[in-house]
């Protein structure tokens, strides 16, 4: 997908956490890598998504992307961009001004034919 430089960002991991009465109770992990030569201890998977729900049958699933590595360019850019198309009807409706991700609603992707 291009060159990365010596000395610049190769990763990010962004969490969110969903707490109540001090609990965690759901944590959301997403890392944007690209190589999995990083100093960085982040327990990189090839692809996809690792759901852990805890509970009386706890899971470990991991759903992954089923395409070869080189078709990755094509789909990754409607991953990323699903949260900001899905929230334009939001922003669109919001009073004038800054506006953060908390101060909107709840995104729900909404589903056209």
């Amino acid at each position: 997908m291009g060159t990365v430089e010596v000395g610049t960002v190769g990763g990010i991991r962004m969490q969110v956490d969903a707490t109540r009465g001090g609990k965690i109770l759901i944590q959301r992990r997403t890392i944007w890598y690209v190589t999995t030569d990083i100093e960085a201890d982040w327990d990189l998977r090839e692809s996809g998504f690792r759901y852990q729900p805890q509970g009386d049958v706890p899971l470990d699933v991991l759903v992954r992307f089923d395409l070869p590595e080189k078709e990755y360019p094509a789909m990754v850019g409607s991953i990323t961009a699903n949260p900001v198309v899905n929230a334009i009807s939001y922003v669109c409706d919001a009073r004038p001004g800054i506006r953060e991700t908390q101060g909107l609603p709840m995104l729900v992707p909404v589903f056209a034919s």
